[in-house]
């Protein structure tokens, strides 16, 4: 999914990035941008254990989502703004935020599904000639053969992964919890373990 985005955002080695969100999704946003020879990840959540992950995956940057004003700490960083903003959080606010922080002619990514649909101011999106991307599944040939690649070079990629169940307690370990609010990356199944 990650990769088929970074695609979709046509990314390239000259591009300043910034990927809001580094939960699972997120996580394999910064490795794949990282692969793509990015030379400026910013990276920004509210957990401090996935700034983590996406440093050591090749943010270049990490940024606390609380902070007051992050598209400042963004625009500060960056010179005036990004070429690629991604939101892959999915909060509340957070498309409206990507849009801001973007350079004029930029391109904006979304990537993380809001519970509520966003507000955008569509008049700021047109004078500033942004690029408005929308992304969700993957394109199995070439996605996951490059996917598997990435995963080879970059084995901390397995941290964007907050558990691994087998498929008897899938419901009960993972989709429960993920359904609380309890998981912080992905969950994966493993179909050849048993109970």
């Amino acid at each position: 999914v990650a990769l088929h985005a970074l695609d979709r955002a046509r990314l390239q080695p000259s591009d300043t990035v910034w990927i809001n969100g580094a939960g699972g999704i997120g996580g394999f946003l910064v490795a794949g941008a990282a692969a793509r020879g990015c030379r400026t990840i910013i990276t920004s959540d509210i957990s401090s254990e996935r700034l983590q992950l996406a440093t050591s995956l090749g943010a270049t940057h990490v940024l606390d989502a609380t902070v007051d004003d992050i598209v400042a700490a963004v625009t500060e960083t960056t010179a005036g703004g990004v070429d690629v903003a991604v939101e892959a959080s999915g909060a509340p606010g957070t498309v409206a935020t990507v849009i801001t922080a973007t350079r004029r002619g930029g391109r904006v990514l979304l990537v993380g599904l809001p519970k509520q649909p966003p507000m955008v101011d569509t008049a700021d999106i047109a004078f500033r000639e942004l690029d408005l991307i929308g992304t969700v599944a993957h394109i199995c040939d070439r996605n996951i053969p490059q996917a598997l690649d990435i995963l080879r070079a970059t084995p901390s990629l397995i941290g964007a992964a907050d558990r691994v169940v087998d498929l008897d307690s899938l419901v009960e370990d993972g989709l429960v919890p993920l359904c609380e609010g309890a998981v912080t990356g992905k969950v994966l199944v493993d179909v050849t373990a048993k109970s």
